[in-house]
């Protein structure tokens, strides 16, 4: 097949995987259950790591993906969303698969979904397809270890079709998808703990009281002990980081695991990846553990991980594109106090200018007013995301008006409003945020 047809034929899947609804009443996990036993469980050939969470999902997922290749070990991961390109979502050893893999993966599960679907079966979701894909490529790969992220929520995600996880990870919990997941932090909380499984460690973050409480009784209750005897339901809190550094490149700090002082350096500049490096590290330490530190000696373990914190980057999360030009995909309200907090810190004396767009259904009232808490923020330039979902530039504009002091543009074309940021800026900080969307389109006029 010449690469014309290639291409065409790419086009045309990716139209269709589209074309599929994200979001659906039908089916559920026993429907997942019954996709993936058609394709022979592929999700249970390999040593599956799953992280579910409100934010830091991604993040942590990388930091422990490429911790894992540090030793050697042949890695799959599996996240959502993507920023610029589908085939993002699927990756070994670092690597995103390739377009005609993709096709071909495709094709193999569309014969198969054809089939089920003329036997009277629901046709899977967008998310159910895309994982589909992905537990088949890491099987066909021979992949050891795979990092998997929940889509949304825990307990019904197609991701947790999986019976004995190696272990399970919980990152930061706040609000979001209200509408699917519960409208106060407890009903959040026990929909992303549904991924606790019997006899699998846990490592989860205790930010917030109140989710990690129904989070560790979960734990206890799944595996009829008690929490505060068991060595393998990990809480993670900030305090188990000393002398935090805020570097021009990263952060760096000092902790103490297995019994032996780590000196971390991350290349990641939002303060909100402390967390989520610290929740990667102990998950590590555990599965070290558990599998004779993987052949090394413990301290040389540690070396290669700590190492691999350092290299490990994830587009689209305060990343640093110029030394004027920031993009953060922070698109909640907990994400938007994370990158306040950062920006009140990394650039205390500089002035900021934001260029903001925001899906309508987020609570982009209180996302404002925590943005406007930042002082030293000169502009605000409002745009809208390319996707059915976007919000009216002028009620976003008029919150900002409302709630801050600086002065507020508006254009609902996001190129023109980067280009006219861009210039407004001039020499000060430009950060990019408010969607992932956002994120994704703002690299794409870039490239």
């Amino acid at each position: 097949m010449n690469q014309k047809n290639t291409a065409a034929l790419y086009e045309a899947a990716i139209h269709y995987i589209y074309d599929i609804p994200k979001f659906t009443k039908k089916g559920g996990i026993v429907q997942t259950s019954a996709l993936m036993a058609m394709l022979g469980n592929p999700q249970e050939d390999f040593k599956y790591i799953h992280v579910a969470g409100t934010n830091g999902k991604g993040s942590v997922c990388a930091f422990i993906e490429r911790g894992l290749r540090s030793l050697g070990v042949k890695t799959g991961l599996f996240t959502s969303p993507h920023l610029i390109k589908i085939n993002e979502r699927i990756q070994i050893n670092g690597e995103m698969i390739s377009d005609e893999d993709f096709l071909w993966l495709f094709d193999t599960v569309k014969e198969k979904v054809d089939a089920y679907v003329l036997n009277g079966g629901v046709h899977p979701t967008f998310f159910e397809w895309m994982y589909m894909m992905a537990m088949l490529w890491f099987k066909r790969q021979n992949v050891s270890w795979a990092v998997v992220e929940t889509g949304l929520g825990g307990r019904l995600d197609a991701t947790n079709v999986i019976c004995e996880p190696e272990i399970t990870v919980i990152t930061s919990i706040g609000f979001d998808h209200m509408q699917y997941l519960g409208s106060d932090l407890k009903s959040i909380a026990g929909e992303k703990a549904g991924i606790i499984k019997r006899g699998a460690p846990l490592v989860y973050d205790t930010s917030c009281k109140e989710a990690a409480a129904v989070i560790s009784e979960r734990f206890k209750a799944v595996n009829k002990k008690s929490v505060s005897s068991c060595k393998d339901c990990v809480p993670v809190s900030r305090k188990m980081a000393k002398n935090c550094r805020i570097l021009n490149d990263g952060i760096e700090y000092d902790t103490m695991l297995d019994g032996i002082d780590q000196k971390m350096h991350l290349s990641m500049l939002g303060n909100y990846q402390l967390d989520n490096s610290l929740i990667a590290l102990h998950t590590l330490g555990i599965l070290g553990k558990k599998n004779q530190y993987f052949g090394f000696e413990k301290d040389v373990f540690y070396r290669c991980i700590t190492g691999a914190f350092k290299d490990t980057v994830w587009a689209g999360r305060m990343e640093k594109i110029n030394a004027h030009l920031y993009i953060d995909g922070a698109h909640n309200e907990a994400g938007i106090k994370a990158l306040a907090e950062t920006m009140k810190v990394r650039f205390a004396c500089e002035k900021v200018y934001l260029l903001f767009a925001v899906a309508e259904d987020k609570d982009y009232d209180q996302m404002i007013r925590t943005l406007c808490d930042v002082k030293n923020i000169n502009g605000v330039m409002v745009t809208a995301i390319d996707s059915e979902r976007k919000t009216d530039t002028k009620k976003v504009a008029d919150l900002f008006e409302k709630y801050g002091h600086a002065p507020v543009k508006q254009t609902y074309n996001i190129k023109e409003a980067l280009q006219a940021a861009v210039q407004w800026t001039g020499s000060d900080i430009l950060c990019c945020c408010g969607s992932l969307y956002l994120a994704g389109s703002i690299k794409e006029i870039l490239l």
